[in-house]
């Protein structure tokens, strides 16, 4: 019976979702990276640190291997999807409770769309300023973020960037895995609160250890 709820109430096939979502990747890259991240842009953020014709340099080096970026999105995507995949079907292969991959795979894909219409906004609002206008800290701007509230200046750039995953979009995310794994039939919903819950937590561990290393490489 659960297994008919969902077929009717989802009916675009996992692959064409997959195809959308990649498309409003493309499509929002596409406008970052000319209508925002522009040559001034970098003049902007990197003055201080390398010599003008560096810039142009970098510049000049960063539109070539663009094109790899549109290449390489789907694939990207696709493991970000299918690690997330991963990590809520383990738990649950731990408790013999089967669900397929195939279907945790399409709930993660439902829930990647909070993301993107994230992202997109960003897009949209970063638009809305100058070239001469853009910092670090304009780019690192998280729509509805808890961040938004906070004092920038009182935290390191890797904290923030932690800090910016609690918004609205993520909670959003978290409902829909919630909503969709419940839907299943095959756990219940307080259990699925948990184990979204757990993941995510896992994800920002993840997160924060990856921040931490290349942090300490860099310096």
């Amino acid at each position: 019976m659960n297994d008919i709820a969902l077929r009717t109430q989802y009916k675009i096939k996992t692959w064409q979702l997959f195809l959308l979502i990649t498309l409003a990747v493309w499509i929002n890259t596409w406008i970052l990276q000319n209508f925002v991240m522009t040559r001034e842009v970098y003049h902007n953020l990197l003055a201080d640190q390398l010599e003008i014709s560096r810039v142009d340099d970098y510049f000049s080096y960063v539109k070539k291997i663009s094109l790899f970026s549109y290449a390489l999105a789907p694939l990207v995507l696709w493991i970000q999807l299918a690690f997330v995949t991963l990590l809520l079907q383990f738990p649950l292969v731990l408790k013999f409770i089967d669900i397929p991959f195939k279907k945790i795979f399409r709930i993660t894909a439902f829930a990647q769309i909070s993301l993107i219409v994230m992202a997109i906004i960003k897009t949209v609002w970063l638009l809305h300023f100058k070239p001469s206008q853009i910092t670090a800290k304009t780019l690192s701007f998280t729509p509805f973020s808890i961040t938004n509230l906070l004092d920038v200046n009182l935290y390191p750039k890797s904290a923030l960037q932690i800090l910016n995953n609690f918004n609205l979009f993520a909670v959003i995310w978290c409902i829909i895995l919630i909503k969709g794994i419940s839907d299943t039939g095959k756990i219940k919903k307080s259990d699925s609160v948990l184990l979204v819950l757990g993941v995510w937590a896992f994800i920002l561990i993840f997160q924060w250890a990856l921040l931490t290393y290349f942090t300490k490489i860099n310096s």
